[in-house]
Order: structure tokens, then sequence, then C-alpha cells
């Protein structure tokens, strides 16, 4: 599989967000736990989010999602 980006730093900043997410997946899921999902339903909803971005990070890491490119116009 091909990585888009090829400097390791770049590759070392997408790891460590990889791992925020996943504590913060687990720090949710440990509130919904201990305080049940009335208290912690916010950080559910906050987090569908950051989960959301994160797989669209890696979809794009991973040359698996294009960005959007307009075709120039011509002008006759």
């Amino acid at each position: 599989m091909e990585t888009r980006i090829k400097k390791k730093s770049s590759i070392v900043e997408i790891v460590i967000t990889v791992l925020a997410a996943v504590i913060s997946v687990g720090m949710m899921l440990y509130a919904v736990w201990h305080f049940g999902l009335k208290e912690a339903w916010p950080e559910l909803v906050l987090n569908l989010f950051y989960i959301a971005c994160i797989v669209m990070i890696l979809l794009f890491f991973f040359n698996r999602l294009k960005p959007r490119q307009r075709k120039p116009n011509k002008i006759t």
C-alpha cells in the first residue's frame, strides 16, 4: 500500500493523531460506563465527528480519498 506522504515527520504527526483518537475514544467509553449515558452523551456526539475526521485523514493518507480538482474554464 503506497502512502501519499513520504516525509517521516508527517507520518509521525498522523500516528500521534491516531493515538490521540484512540485515547479519546477510550476515555469516552469509560465516561459512559462510569457516569452513564444520560451524563456523557455530548462526549459521544463530539467523538463521533472526531472519528469521522480521523478516518478521512487516513483515507487521504493511503490514497483512497482524492482532493477535488476543478478543470480550468476555457474562455473563447
